[in-house]
C-alpha cells in the first residue's frame, strides 16, 4: 500500500512537471504542490507564501504551507501556519497535522485532541482507519502512564471521593471453559461496559484505562475478576462501583455468567443473579446479565434505554466468538490473526458493524506496514501520503477548469527572506501550444 501511495504522489508531480514543461502557467498554489509532491518543501512554501500575497484569505494555501513547513521540521511556524488555517476552515487534514506536529514535540495530549477533532470531521478511507489506530495506541500509552502514576500514590487515593456514577466493568473470568470459548470473556466484557454506558446516570470508565492497570499490576484475568480485588482496582482507575462477572461452561454447548457488583466505598459485593442460554444465544445471556447488574444497583431504566440495551451487535454466535478471538489477537499485537478473525466475523454476519470496523483498522495497519512496532516516523509518512491522496482526489473535480484558468508564472530562482519579501521574477509569456492529457487507471492507488 506505502507503494501505491508513493506512486500516486509522483504520478501528480510527474503530471504537474509536464503541464510546466508545455507552457501552461499554474497559479503559486499548484506549483507549489507540484514542488511538495516531488519533496522540495523548501521550494513549496516560498510558492505558498506568494500564493498568501495575493489571496491571504486561502486557507488551502495556510494549510498546505504548514505541512510543508511540519515537513522540513520547522514546527513552530508550521503551527502557527496551521492554525490560522483552522481559524479560516475546519478541516479534518488541517487537524490531522496539527496533532502530528503536538506528537512530534512529545506532547501525548495536545496530539490527542487534535486527532480527535480530525476524526470528527469525518475524514475517509485510510486516513481514518488510521487516525483511529493512532488515537486507541495514544490513549494506550497515556493510560498506563497514569495507572503508574496512581500506583506510585496510592496511598494518597480516597475512594470515599469518588462520585456513585462512576462504575468500571473489569475482565471476565472464565471457569471450566474449553480453550477455544475463553475469548469470550473479553467480548462479554466489552459489550457488558458499552450497554452500562447507555445508562445516562451512569459514568462508565473506559475499558481501555482497566486493560492498561491490569497490565501495570501484572494480574492473571482470576485474578483481576476476583471481588477481593475489586477496591483497589476501583480506587485505581476511579470507579466507585466494580462489575464482576465469570463464564462457566455449561455442558458442551450452553454457559452461565455469574457476575457481582462491588461497593469500593464499603467493599460491600452484591451478587447479581445469574445468566444461563444456551452459546447459539449468547447475547440473550449477556443481555440478561446486564439487566440484571442495573438491578442490583438500584437503577430503574427509562424505555428508551432499555430499548437501547436490548439492541445486539449480531445475533450470529460464530461471528460474535470469532470477533472476541480477533479482540484477544490485537490486544497480544497478533495484527495478521487478528485480522483473519475480524474476516471470519464479518463473512459470518455481514451486518456486524462492530467487526467490520475492527476488520478495517487492523487491514489498514498491516496493508501500509504499520504493526505493533512502527515507530511516529512511519506513521507520520503514510498518514501524510493517506491525506495527500485526499487532497488530489478532490482537486481532480475541477482539473479540467484548471488546465485552461491557470494563470502567472513559474519562477526559475526562488529566494524567500521572510514573511512577505521575495526575490522579483518577471512573468514569462506562456507559449501557445495544446496539451493532451491521458490518465489511466485509479489515481486513488486503490484495487
Amino acid at each position: 500500500m506505502r507503494r501505491k501511495y508513493v506512486n500516486r504522489r509522483g504520478a501528480l508531480a510527474a503530471l504537474g512537471a509536464c503541464l510546466l514543461l508545455a507552457g501552461c502557467s499554474p497559479s503559486y498554489y499548484r506549483q507549489a504542490q507540484v514542488l511538495a509532491g516531488a519533496g522540495d518543501h523548501a521550494g513549496a512554501v516560498t510558492l505558498y507564501y506568494r500564493e498568501l500575497e495575493k489571496t491571504p484569505a486561502s486557507h488551502a494555501a495556510w494549510r498546505e504551507m504548514g505541512v510543508s513547513m511540519y515537513e522540513q521540521g520547522d514546527l513552530d511556524r508550521a503551527e502557527e501556519a496551521l492554525k490560522q488555517a483552522a481559524a479560516m476552515r475546519s478541516e479534518a487534514r488541517t487537524h490531522l497535522y496539527l496533532g502530528l506536529v503536538f506528537e512530534r514535540r512529545g506532547n501525548a495530549g495536545a496530539a490527542l485532541r487534535a486527532y480527535g477533532h480530525a476524526l470528527g470531521l469525518a475524514p475517509h478511507g485510510t486516513t481514518r482507519d488510521l487516525l483511529d489506530a493512532r488515537i486507541a495506541e495514544l490513549t494506550t500509552v497515556r493510560l498506563r502512564e497514569e495507572a503508574q502514576r496512581s500506583l506510585a500514590h496510592e496511598e494518597e487515593l480516597a475512594t470515599a471521593t469518588l462520585p456513585d456514577s462512576t462504575v468500571a466493568v473489569v475482565e471476565f473470568a472464565d471457569s471450566g471453559l474449553p480453550a477455544e470459548l475463553t475469548p469470550l470473556t473479553r467480548g462479554l466484557a466489552e459489550f457488558t461496559a458499552l450497554d452500562l454506558g447507555k445508562v445516562k446516570s451512569l459514568r462508565v470508565v473506559d475499558r481501555l484505562k482497566i486493560d492498561a492497570l491490569r497490565s501495570e499490576l501484572a494480574l492473571s484475568q482470576t485474578e483481576f475478576a476476583d471481588p477481593a480485588t475489586a477496591p483497589r482496582i476501583g480506587r485505581l482507575v476511579g470507579g466507585r462501583r466494580i462489575v464482576t462477572g465469570t463464564l462457566l461452561g455449561v455442558g458442551d454447548q450452553a454457559v452461565r455468567l455469574d457476575g457481582a457488583v462491588v461497593d469500593t466505598g464499603d467493599q460491600s459485593v452484591t451478587s447479581a443473579r445469574h445468566a444461563e442460554g444456551p452459546l447459539a444465544e449468547i447475547f440473550r445471556v449477556q443481555k440478561q446479565f446486564v439487566f440484571d447488574v442495573i438491578a442490583t444497583m438500584g437503577i430503574e431504566l427509562t424505555a428508551q434505554e432499555r430499548n437501547d440495551i436490548e439492541k445486539v451487535p449480531t445475533e450470529n454466535y460464530l461471528a460474535f466468538l470469532a470477533y472476541c478471538r480477533g479482540l484477544e489477537l490485537r490486544d497480544g499485537n497478533d495484527l495478521a490473526g487478528a485480522q483473519v478473525a475480524f474476516q471470519e466475523a464479518t463473512a459470518a454476519d455481514k451486518g456486524f458493524t462492530q467487526a467490520a470496523d475492527q476488520n478495517r483498522t487492523v487491514s489498514t495497519l498491516l496493508s501500509t506496514g504499520l504493526g505493533a512496532n512502527a515507530d511516529f516516523g512511519q506513521f507520520s509518512s503514510v498518514l501524510g501520503a493517506a491525506s495527500a491522496g485526499e487532497i488530489a482526489l478532490a482537486n481532480l473535480g475541477a482539473f479540467p477548469n484548471t488546465l485552461t484558468g491557470w494563470n502567472g508564472f513559474v519562477p526559475f530562482s526562488l529566494d524567500q527572506g521572510s514573511w512577505g519579501r521575495f526575490a522579483d521574477s518577471p512573468p514569462h509569456a506562456p507559449i501557445q501550444t495544446s496539451v493532451n492529457v491521458l490518465i489511466r487507471g485509479d489515481l486513488d492507488g486503490q484495487p
